[in-house]
């Protein structure tokens, strides 16, 4: 007898987890994602510049750049939307084979900020006594900003539609999401060579700002609740 009830118990606890898995729904997981970009026009300018001078005695012509780089900072002043930053500093032996002809020392500034317009023309003016090694366009961070924050919402909506078209598709009676993630980034030109922008000394180099691309992409996973 005791037998016999064992196994009267196992099998009704077979039955009863029988319905019971019969009656849990069924998930299949899918991954995919979705990318929105746009353009979005260049409003920041990127300008790399140096002084530089050639001789025979290093301490002179630390003098020249020295006075050089003031008298580039004075003209440039403190315009809003224009910043600049002194940058590398070098002393370079000139040797002809193994014999010293003599020393080349530079140093370098950088112009950057959102009035094109008024760059431009510093940068004309400062070619008087600097050479122009690079130029280049950008999307500053406020206007990039603002760009993601559009794209991201869109994204998220098309995630979500994606995620219900596939539903219809497959048959399911719902969906979970069970994880995604936020991605951004684009492309950005990078600078242009000084021999393309500033071929006349002493003028203002002709620009065209140009765009940028914003892009953002959502990936995630969702589970479709199968009949």
């Amino acid at each position: 007898m005791g037998v016999m009830r064992i196994g009267l118990v196992m099998a009704l606890m077979g039955v009863f987890l029988s319905a019971q898995a019969a009656d849990e729904p069924r998930y299949q997981q899918l991954h995919f994602q979705v990318e929105r970009s746009q353009q979005v026009g260049n409003d920041q300018m990127q300008v790399w510049l140096t002084a530089q001078a050639e001789g025979s005695d290093p301490a002179r012509l630390a003098r020249t750049i020295n006075e050089t780089m003031d008298w580039a900072l004075a003209r440039a002043g403190q315009g809003e939307g224009v910043r600049l930053k002194t940058g590398n500093y070098h002393t370079q032996a000139l040797r002809d084979k193994d014999k010293l002809r003599g020393w080349q020392v530079s140093q370098d500034l950088h112009v950057e900020g959102t009035d094109i317009p008024a760059i431009s023309a510093l940068v004309g003016e400062l070619q008087e006594r600097l050479q122009v090694r690079s130029m280049g366009f950008s999307v500053s961070d406020a206007a990039r900003r603002a760009a993601e924050e559009q794209l991201i919402e869109a994204a998220l909506r098309a995630f979500q539609e994606r995620a219900d078209k596939v539903q219809r598709i497959m048959g399911a009676s719902g969906h979970r999401l069970v994880n995604a993630s936020i991605q951004t980034g684009g492309h950005f030109p990078g600078p242009i060579l000084r021999a393309q922008v500033a071929s006349v000394e002493m003028a203002a180099p002709a620009v065209q700002a140009g765009e940028s691309e914003v892009r953002v992409t959502v990936a995630g996973s969702v589970e479709l609740i199968m009949p």
